[in-house]
């Protein structure tokens, strides 16, 4: 299945330097949308998570032929990374990689942030809360 384009809303979790968990939201044109959390079963902090999320997103993304991306998250430090507005220090720089590296198989990717009020960053907050859960809605 190739989907042209589609909506990639992403959170990561790690409460106290707990083992970190991602919930994400992938919105497609055609209606249908896929949520999923994972515990990623590692260490972390707060950026870490949000990171791994994000990454988390894009393999999905991936695996469904994605061509064309549009990222959200409500950490502005991984955005604005991304976006090459921030630097990013040596704890972030190999997972900052990583998401490069994923960039390169599809057209367009692009970053935006949003408050942690939205209403799709508060239910992958929540999805990440849940973790390893998924399910598929038409």
């Amino acid at each position: 299945m190739n989907i042209d384009e589609a909506l990639l809303f992403c959170d990561g979790s790690c409460a106290h330097r707990t083992r970190i968990a991602v919930g994400i939201l992938i919105q497609q044109p055609d209606g249908k949308e896929i949520e999923y959390s994972a515990s990623i079963g590692q260490h972390g902090s707060s950026n870490q998570s949000e990171y791994y999320g994000i990454i988390t997103g894009l393999k999905l993304c991936m695996g469904n032929g994605t061509q064309k991306v549009h990222v959200y998250s409500d950490s502005q430090v991984v955005i604005r990374q991304l976006q090459g507005k921030y630097r990013v220090n040596r704890k972030l720089r190999s997972l900052y990689d990583k998401t490069r590296s994923l960039e390169k198989h599809f057209t367009t990717v692009n970053y935006t942030w949003l408050p942690r009020e939205t209403p799709e960053i508060m239910r992958v907050n929540r999805l990440a809360q849940e973790r390893n859960h998924i399910r598929i809605i038409h």
